[in-house]
């Protein structure tokens, strides 16, 4: 999700600032309201046509969170315990959470906000005069207000109406936003922040749309017979008037400077303008091609050698995404478990097999995008490592998990097997099997086996794991393993 939102927000700035500095100043107002409709629809859409966003993927990598079954399994294999037990929650999957409760509560806000304007918009044309004007509708109100338009009803101050206070061009500029439904545009983008609430870019398209729409209408005014001074007098009369405070097409008096401004300037020439926009679709063509690839941090060669025993080591979480920690918050799993990793590949000396890496730096790399990676170079192993934390500050020792619903199952239980035997954090340890539902031991497509190396709420294991020369040795203890598998 936060490859989505850098992406789609990559796009918005992009069009935005192309927008800014080649457009906004220009009078082809029609091309301008579509420009910024599709500059927000493209940075919605186009971001997800080359991100996948599996369920998965969705939520943080908790693999050494979840279990499959309750309870302890009481079965025995290669002389070590079978079990599955359940683990609360770490802090950060409370964090996540919390922000999760935050932002849709703000969502809730948003949507509140919006349904109810509308609601306040329907409710005064209900209780006001509505009167024919062509293709549209005049609804004189009570309420003090300036002229505005929602919908294809213009909403006018029924005392200073009746009392011709208010001029037939004002009435014209409204009739102009009505007649070509500039109020869709708004509901548009209001829509669009409901859920984009937090995007500062999207407030700016926001502002630049209505500003557009007031630009086309002050034009069409202009177009049927007002001069310039005499019209822009007549804004400038409702600079002390009541604002109407809804987010509908009305008069915004921020704009008014930047209006008349507008009314006095020209269009450009069609080829000036067809430069503009071959150098704005430049820009647009540079940010496709940039943006399209995802650099997750995946390493590798495609083209591994197939006569080598290809392995994925994987080095769990990283970025964003912290994965355990220590009672104290100082020591982070995705720091530790990339630390072994990088070991493993100082320490692998043979070159029967070939090491490749989900991450080699402080990355955070989508489940998928893990489990993609052994299918892509057929691994014939998928190591995933791990460290965990516990309630209960004795829990300690280390645990090799695999799925044994698939086709890889009965090998990659020998594997967990060997693993279990050979790995060791410290004397008098257990080692436990255990069968775990994970997306990257389920969907890699090879043997594939979860190892959590400690917990570092135990202080025995935490002192163990964070020691270099205990990094090293575990990733000795690792390679030995896998080279043992390669020859068998």
């Amino acid at each position: 999700m936060l490859v989505y939102i850098l992406k789609s927000n990559l796009y918005l700035f992009v069009l935005l600032v192309s927008y800014y500095f080649l457009f906004r100043r220009d009078k082809w107002l029609l091309f301008n309201r579509f420009y910024l409709l599709f500059a927000v629809v493209f940075s919605l859409i186009t971001p997800v046509l080359n991100l996948s966003i599996p369920e998965s993927m969705a939520h943080p990598d908790n693999s050494h969170l979840n279990f499959v079954n309750d309870g302890i399994i009481n079965l025995k294999q290669s002389n070590l315990a079978l079990a599955v037990e359940n683990v609360q929650l770490n802090d950060y999957q409370l964090e996540y959470n919390l922000a999760k409760m935050m932002y849709l509560m703000s969502v809730l806000i948003m949507a509140v906000r919006y349904f109810n304007n509308i609601r306040l918009l329907l409710t005064l044309r209900a209780k006001s005069e509505v009167h024919s004007w062509g293709t549209q509708r005049l609804v004189l109100i009570s309420e003090k207000t300036n002229p505005f338009c929602f919908g294809k009803d213009i909403f006018l101050n029924k005392d200073d109406y009746i009392n011709q206070r208010i001029d037939a061009d004002i009435v014209s500029h409204e009739g102009a936003h009505a007649r070509h439904l500039h109020t869709l545009d708004i509901l548009f983008i209001e829509l669009v922040l409901i859920f984009y609430w937090f995007n500062p870019l999207l407030w700016c398209y926001r502002y630049l749309v209505k500003a557009n729409h007031e630009y086309y209408a002050d034009n069409h005014v202009l177009n049927h017979g007002s001069s310039c001074e005499s019209y822009s007098g007549k804004l400038l009369k409702f600079l002390n008037q009541t604002k109407q405070p809804l987010p509908v097409s009305g008069f915004n008096y921020s704009l008014i400077k930047n209006r008349i401004i507008m009314m006095t300037s020209k269009k450009s020439s069609k080829l000036i303008f067809g430069q503009k926009l071959l150098v704005s679709l430049s820009f647009l063509a540079v940010a496709l091609i940039a943006f399209s690839f995802t650099d997750t941090g995946l390493r590798g060669n495609v083209d591994a050698d197939s006569s080598k025993f290809t392995v994925i080591i994987d080095a769990a979480h990283g970025g964003e995404d912290p994965g355990a920690t220590d009672l104290n918050h100082q020591y982070l799993e995705k720091d530790i478990v990339l630390s072994i990793a990088n070991a493993i590949k100082e320490v692998s000396k043979e070159t029967s097999i070939e090491f490749i890496y989900t991450r080699s730096l402080d990355k955070q790399v989508g489940l998928a995008d893990r489990a993609n990676l052994a299918k892509v170079h057929k691994a014939d192993l998928f190591v995933s490592l791990h460290i965990n934390n516990h309630e209960n500050p004795l829990q300690r020792g280390l645990e090799v998990y695999y799925f044994d619903e698939n086709t890889q199952s009965q090998i990659s239980s020998g594997y967990s097997s060997k693993f279990a035997k050979n790995l060791r954090i410290g004397a008098n340890t257990e080692t436990l099997i255990k069968k775990g539902n994970f997306f990257v031991l389920r969907d890699s497509g090879c043997p594939a086996v979860l190892l959590n190396l400690g917990f570092l709420s135990n202080v025995e294991d935490l002192k163990f794991l964070n020691k270099e020369e205990n990094q090293i040795l575990l990733a000795e203890q690792i390679v030995n393993t896998i080279v043992d598998f390669s020859k068998n």
